[in-house]
């Protein structure tokens, strides 16, 4: 039994060097100080530092932000604060609050908890394993294997978000509900989701949702970057937080398309420098009307070949920490483009990586998603468009929520009308046919009408900048004549 001691000591020795002191602190300064509902995320066990596992507690269950008062008071009422324990604990919170929380977020103190949960584990299986030979003069065959399995099983963050009790998550799906009407009331509008611009299409969805991406497809030149750029401008006039990036259209040639759709000046003239001293005063009075109008922000963002989301992530984290303010939609030109996380071999495992990288990404950042996506050669010559004429279809048509395709016959370039196809709508109808566009490309507007429209009372039209008619009122009769 001495030997079995020492190893007891031994093995209890070597499992201290799996701890990260500084790691620990820096993940409490920021779930006390900024952010304790994070603290549902993980265990009190899992931290090495006992001062730190009951400092825990006290933040798990108050779910506050708290000062060195508060959390100094809470620990002395609920007695965890030990005789002579005082000076020790006052020294922990100090550390706490010295700590530079600033560049801190959920996304970072995710990586953290994960760092402390492995090495847990590593402390965990060490004793563990130690604690099994300790047995050997004693050694049981079944409680060994029992053990062993326990110490086996895969641990992992708890995150509510996308596992619960289903009885249990009632009071989170009210507050889902409470906070997308809280947003269409901020709006002013009545869709909860994030409108496109396009009546018809807004009306039978709810616009997009967060968490939800949709895909447009089409063939080279129809307008994609066009109506993803338009989706993008709709919202961000709206009050949005907007990034559009792009992986193979450089920043400025995207900007001047901005300025063209604000402006209505043909996009040309911006291509040949040839705007004239009218149209650089409007485009002046332009940039400075939205200058003083948007609170919001419009990003603008390209990257080079062999871009990721992670790209994408990395410059939407540095624009909250500048503004504070995290953006609400991304529009990226476009996923075919695109490389997954940590590959890069060219193949088609490779896009099918990357449209999930997308979703999970969309997804994990609670964001409204739009992208393009080409369609195969062998349907270039077709009216309609089935799914499976996507590239990567099958990723795309599980991934995404929503796909619709813009269509152009030589008919319609005529006629200078353009559909817009859906394909595919999650969790709502789908339109019986094709949504009429009248598209200005040259001013990149995919969908403009030229024509009086006539609409119901108290119905909106179904076509985007419409201009509305303007009557002079007729003076009130009255009793008297007057």
């Amino acid at each position: 039994m001495p030997g079995n001691k020492r190893i007891d000591e031994r093995v209890h020795d070597a499992a201290q060097e799996f701890r990260d002191t500084e790691i620990e602190y820096q993940l409490i300064a920021y779930l006390v100080r900024s952010n304790p509902s994070g603290c549902g995320l993980m265990r009190k066990e899992w931290l090495a530092d006992i001062l730190l596992q009951d400092i825990f507690t006290v933040a798990d269950d108050l779910k506050v932000t708290m000062t060195k008062a508060m959390i100094l008071d809470e620990l002395r009422e609920r007695r965890m604060i030990g005789k002579d324990e005082t000076g020790i604990y006052e020294d922990c919170v100090d550390q706490l609050f010295a700590i530079d929380v600033s560049g801190f977020n959920d996304k970072n103190s995710r990586h953290m908890m994960t760092q402390i949960l492995r090495l847990s584990e590593s402390r965990n299986v060490l004793i563990g394993c130690g604690e099994v030979i300790s047995q050997m003069r004693k050694f049981n065959l079944e409680d060994a294997k029992r053990k062993l399995a326990v110490l086996g099983r895969p641990v992992g963050l708890t995150d509510n978000e996308n596992a619960g009790y289903y009885l249990d998550d009632y009071g989170e799906r009210v507050d889902i509900l409470d906070e997308k009407q809280r947003i269409a009331d901020e709006h002013e509008n009545a869709e909860v989701g994030i409108p496109t611009g396009i009546f018809r299409f807004d009306r039978q969805v709810g616009g997009i949702m967060r968490k939800e991406f949709g895909v447009i497809a089409g063939v080279t030149g129809i307008g994609k970057t066009a109506t993803l750029l338009g989706f993008g401008l709709h919202a961000w006039l709206r009050g949005y937080d907007v990034m559009i990036v792009s992986g193979e259209m450089a920043k400025d040639l995207l900007q001047f398309r901005i300025d063209s759709y604000l402006t209505r000046i043909h996009g040309m003239k911006f291509r040949t420098a040839e705007l004239d001293d009218a149209d650089y005063k409007k485009w002046d009075a332009t940039i400075k009307l939205y200058r003083a109008k948007q609170d919001n922000f419009l990003y603008i963002a390209t990257y080079p070949r062999r871009f990721t989301v992670e790209n994408i992530e990395r410059d939407m984290t540095r624009l909250q920490e500048e503004t504070g303010r995290k953006a609400t939609m991304v529009c990226a030109d476009y996923i075919n483009i695109m490389d997954p996380v940590g590959r890069s071999r060219g193949n088609y495992e490779d896009q099918v990586e990357a449209v999930w990288d997308f979703k999970g990404f969309i997804s994990e950042n609670n964001l409204v998603g739009w992208t393009a996506g080409q369609v195969k050669d062998e349907a270039y010559d077709k009216e309609l468009y089935d799914s499976q004429d996507l590239k990567y279809a099958r990723a795309i048509s599980e991934c995404a929520p929503v796909i619709a395709a813009l269509i152009r016959t030589e008919k319609d370039i005529v006629e200078n009308r353009m559909k817009l196809q859906i394909l595919k709508m999650r969790n709502a109808e789908p339109p019986t046919r094709p949504i009429a566009l009248t598209p200005r490309l040259d001013i990149m507007r995919i969908h403009e009408d030229i024509h009086v429209v006539k609409t119901l009372k108290g119905r909106q039209p179904m076509v985007l900048d419409t201009k509305k008619k303007t009557q002079t009122a007729r003076p009130r009769r009255t009793l008297h004549g007057k």
